[in-house]
This record gives C-alpha cells, structure tokens and sequence, in this order.
C-alpha cells in the first residue's frame, strides 16, 4: 500500500496517511493525534518464541498458512488416549463415544500400531521445525475400544476401560502388551524416547499432565464421575513429572493445564478446606504443593504453570420468542452483533489492565466487582510459591473469526502475551476468517515468513479501550517493530514518541489489515526518508498496522578510538546495537574489573566516551548486558 509522506509542523513529527482504496478512510479523523510512546529506555524483556503456538486437531492445511512456534497435541479426547492401540473416548464432546479417531489420519494398515496418534502430531510439528507438547493421561482409565458409545453402567472400571499406572514393574517395551490389564505412563514416554530421542536432542519438548482436571466429572464422567481433590490432582502430577524427568530429564513439565477461573479459584475441589488457609487459591496451593514435592524429589517437578483462557464475557444479543432476553458469550464466532463486537475488542484487558472490569458472572461473584488484572494475579503466586516457574495459557480464544473483531482480538492478545513474559500459549479452534491476518501480523506480516522482533519495549498509551500499542526489537537486525491497533470506528492520527530527540531512522516500512480489508493482510508501501523521533502516522478504523522501522546502515557495536589530548584522555566513539545495553568496566588488573558503572542504552545512537588513565597501566572493556 503506497504512504505519501508529509511534515506535521504542528507536532514536528513526520506523517505518513495512507492512501490506498482499501484503506480509504470512510470517516472523518478525530480531532487530535493520539500518542503511543515507546520507550527504548525502559526496561527490555525477551519475548518468548513460544507464545505463537497451536492445538494440532487443524493438522491440514489451513494452519499452514500461520509460521507458528509449538504445537500441543491435547484436549478432552487426549484424557481418555489408549497409546498401545490409539483408541480414546469423546467424554460428553461426542456421546461419550470409543473411537480410534485420533489416529485416523495414518494410513489404515497403521492405526493400531502403539504411539501412533501421537506420532502424527510429533512428526507434523518436526515437518516444521516445531517443538511438540505431548499431553499424559491423569484421570485414572483409557480406552479399551473403539466399539462406539460406553453407557452409564459400562463406566470405568469395566471391560471397556484400561487402567492407566505411571510405573510399569518391568522392563519398559516398544511393543507394549495389550492384553493386559494396564496401560502404562512410563512406558508411552520411554516409546517417544525411543522413537524421537531425548528431549535435549529434538525429541518431544515437553509433557503436560493431562487436560482440564477439574471439570473431569463433566467432560468425562464415565472415567472420573467424582471430583478430584487437590491432593489428588498434586500426588498424580508430582508422580508423572518425577518418572518424566527420570527418563528425559530435560523435557520440560506443564500442569495442569486448568479450564478456567473457577478451577483456579479453588478447583471445585472437596478437600480444598484443607489447603484454604494456607494458600489464598488453588493456583497458590499447586504450586505450593508441587514445589514441596520437588524440593523432596531434589529437583524441579513442574517447569510451566499450565492454564486455559476462554473469556465469560456474554452480552445481550436478541430476544427469545418469550422476549426474553438472550445472552451470547463473546467466544462465539459466528454472531456479530455490535453489541458482541464492542465487548470483545475490550476483553483482552482482562488479562492486565488495573481500570478494567468486565461483565461476567467472575466480576460479579468472585472477584466483588474488582478488575481481573489475570497476570498479575498469578505472577506473585509463583513468585511465592513455587519462584521460577513459567507460565503458559495452551488454550485461548476469543472468539469473533468472521468478525474483524476477532483479528484485531487476536493481534490484541499476542501482544500482550509478549509484554507480560508469558512462556507459551496455544489458539485453540478453527484456524480461518480474521484470525489469520490477527496472527501473522506477527509471524508473517509480508508473505515471506518476516516476523515481529525478539525483544519487547515498553510502551504506553492514555486510552486503552481505544487503541493498544506493542512495540519490539529484532536482536538479529536491530530493526524496530509496532503494532498498532485502532479499535475505533475513526481513523485516527496517531504519533510514535521514542522518547528521544537524538533518534534518526531513514526507511519504514507498514504493513496490516482492517475491516475494510478483510482478512487479509496488504502492504502499504515503504518509504525513505529522514524521520524524527516522533513519526505521526494514520491508523484506519478497526485496524491493526505494523511498522517497521530501520536506521541508517552503520556498524554497531565497535569502540573507535578518535584520539587523545595532552593530559592522556582518550576520546573513543562506541554505537550500540537498538535493544543492546551496555556496561563499560575498568581494571588496572585484566583479572579483577570494576563495578558495572552507568549503562550504556541501547539506541542505536553514537556517543563519545572518554577514557581517563588513573595510573601507568588501565585497561577497560564494554560487555553486552542480557536482556532479561
């Protein structure tokens, strides 16, 4: 999409308006720019590859289309997987049916061959150079069929059932014995270290310990009709991590892998009165437990804090034929009322933000009318509890794929999963409509697989409701990225404040999509020129752009002596990578370096910095500090 560059006197900003018929500009601009600032002096933090992950039932090729990072082969048909033969059962999904569905994509003369269920999702995510998480069986049986429905009184145990043991007492086998009672754990995960190596070496990255546990009674009441306990739920995790690590110690373990607020509240669990005083809830009280058993086990059981988040938001939608009024939850894709889409653009705000409360039966009942503000609720249970644990979300949507709500939703979140250091997260559902361009405005903005940076700046704006801003620098090229999201009907003037006089960059480039695009993301041009620090630019309604913006071509990194004076002060020039700070050091001994002094800011710009000999010999080094 072709930008024609103009000044902004007012605002002595460069301004770039585009001009494309897709993104011509249906309504008048609001009054007054809006500003993002974007602070390259803040604090930098790693944005881990992880986040842009999948749930691998869209194993066709509609996921193609997205450069995602992890794939994570679980939900409910992954409780009940029969491994020695692929057969599972649907829960309350599908008439608690036993099938071999999960295997149905191999070819027919392989789909009871052990493991190979799972070995469709292994290889699809090595075919891509992906890491694969692998989820193990908790709630006690799997499968022993696939003769279809298992009613009431079939429920486990019963011949339709094998048991599920963590340990097998033996020798662990490839070729395990189906004719037994039981199905063992240890031998699933020694199967996939003999077929894939260990972890460390390209094997399965990771384990989860098994699916939504809470709400087994209901998605799977023919395996668990009673509601697990916390002790339970901790005994079965702790034991599955430990056999884990004794085989592959490098895989990592996530768990347990919670449906929602109420499993994280208290996990409907019948002995939480037993741990209610000492944790304030039940994502305290598992990583509390779970660390007690590892500091015993005299190693670490569980590396990722495991949750799913689907929004409970729901609006009014219509009238029933009573008149009555009829809700829907804002995860639904396929309704697009106003009324839908308003709630959903602000539901990521959850997630965050301090001023937000939303509407839903979790404001109203459980957090007493105050904001959710997710992360930072969870971030100081694991700080407390169980300190360098990582957290993941491997299941989300928010709905709205047919609604270009759902894509700037999308985009909306992932930015705020890199800013908040979150480890890992999988979209769960139909790859299709809006949530493509929502995605690859990350992981694939220009069609040639080109990504949003590595490294997350922090960046603010007045008006979150409105608009939302992530900013990010590329490591490799030190490039920096912007997405800027426009959740409003206007098109917007909008001014990009580094926050910093001395910057100059010479190229941008923009790309991004809007409801008048559709789902499609288009390039809306590149330009040269010499920008300031503040870049004044338009937003379309209901848009999200991203920007890339590039220095001059220098070196980086280099300390260029320029010469000495009389007194012996030498004037060198150091210019450090955008993104890479800086610590100068001094010795008069290579051996023993002072104290890191002032750092050095990573932004790109030249400075000169002056060496003062203090004795006959001095020597002095800058060194990189890693970003954390």
């Amino acid at each position: 999409m072709p930008l024609s560059p103009r000044t902004s006197p007012k605002h002595k900003t460069s301004k770039f308006l585009a001009t494309a018929a897709a993104f011509a500009l249906a309504n008048a601009l609001a009054a007054e720019p809006v500003t993002f600032e974007i602070h390259l002096d803040g604090e930098l933090t790693e944005i881990s590859p992880l986040i842009y992950g999948l749930n691998d039932w869209n194993r066709d090729e509609s996921t193609e289309v997205l450069n995602y990072t992890l794939e994570r082969m679980g939900g409910n048909r992954m409780t009940g997987y029969n491994w020695e033969n692929n057969y599972s059962n649907a829960g309350n999904d599908y008439i608690h049916h036993n099938d071999g569905g999960l295997a149905s994509q191999a070819e027919p003369e392989d789909r009871l061959k052990p493991g190979q269920a799972v070995r469709l999702s292994v290889d699809h995510a090595q075919a891509g150079g992906r890491p694969s998480l692998v989820t193990l069986q908790l709630a006690g049986y799997v499968a022993a069929d696939s003769n279809g429905t298992v009613s009431e009184n079939e429920a486990a145990p019963s011949e339709r059932w094998k048991e599920v043991a963590i340990r097998k007492d033996g020798d662990l086998s490839v070729t395990p014995d189906t004719s037994d009672a039981f199905v063992y754990l240890d031998e699933q995960v020694n199967f996939l270290l003999q077929t894939y190596g260990p972890s460390a070496e390209g094997g399965v990255f990771a384990y989860s310990l098994d699916n939504e546990p809470a709400v087994w009674p209901f998605t799977h009441e023919r395996i668990h009709p009673e509601r697990p306990t916390v002790s339970e739920i901790v005994s079965k995790g702790a034991d599955t991590a430990e056999m884990v690590k004794e085989l592959d110690p490098n895989a990592l373990i996530f768990g347990p892998a919670l449906y929602g607020w109420g499993a994280y509240v208290d996990f409907s669990a019948p002995d939480w009165s037993s741990y209610s005083s000492e944790y304030d809830w039940f994502l305290s009280a598992y990583l509390g437990e779970m660390k007690k058993r590892s500091d015993a086990a005299g190693h670490r059981l569980l590396d990722v804090l495991d949750i799913h988040y689907y929004p409970e938001v729901s609006v009014v939608t219509g009238k029933d034929s009573q008149n009555n009024d009829v809700y829907t939850r804002i995860t639904d894709s396929s309704n697009d009322s106003e009324a839908l889409t308003q709630a959903r653009l602000q539901a990521p705000r959850s997630l965050w933000d301090s001023s937000y409360v939303e509407e839903s039966w979790v404001t109203q009942h459980s957090t007493g009318g105050q904001p959710i503000e997710l992360f930072q609720r969870i971030h100081p249970s694991i700080e407390t509890h169980n300190p360098g644990t990582k957290l993941a979300i491997t299941e989300y949507n928010f709905g709205g794929a047919e609604n270009f709500s759902g894509g700037l939703v999308q985009a909306d979140v992932l930015g705020i999963y890199g800013r908040y250091g979150l480890y890992a997260a999988c979209f769960w559902g139909d790859v299709d409509g809006f949530v493509v361009p929502g995605f690859n405005i990350y992981r694939d903005y220009d069609g040639q697989g080109s990504t949003f940076g590595d490294i997350s700046i922090p960046t603010s704006t007045t008006d979150a409701a409105s608009y939302s801003c992530y900013a990010s620098i590329d490591s490799q090229t030190s490039d920096l990225h912007v997405i800027a999201i426009n959740k409003t009907d206007i098109a917007q003037d909008v001014i990009l404040d580094f926050k910093d006089d001395s910057l100059r960059f010479e190229r941008m480039q923009a790309f991004g999509f809007s409801e008048a695009t559709g789902p499609n993301i288009q390039n809306m041009g590149s330009w040269e020129a010499n920008f300031s620090s503040e870049i004044e630019i338009t937003l379309p309604a209901h848009s999200s752009i991203h920007f890339i913006i590039e220095g001059p071509d220098r070196e980086y990194d280099k300390l260029t002596i320029q010469g000495s004076d009389p007194e012996g002060v030498i004037t060198t020039q150091f210019r450090p990578s955008v993104g890479t700070p800086y610590l100068l050091q001094y010795s008069e001994d290579p051996n023993t370096w002072s104290d890191p002094g002032d750092t050095i800011p990573g932004d790109g710009q030249a400075r000169d910095i002056k060496l003062a000999p203090t004795g006959t010999t001095d020597f002095w080094k800058i060194e990189g500090k890693r970003v954390q």
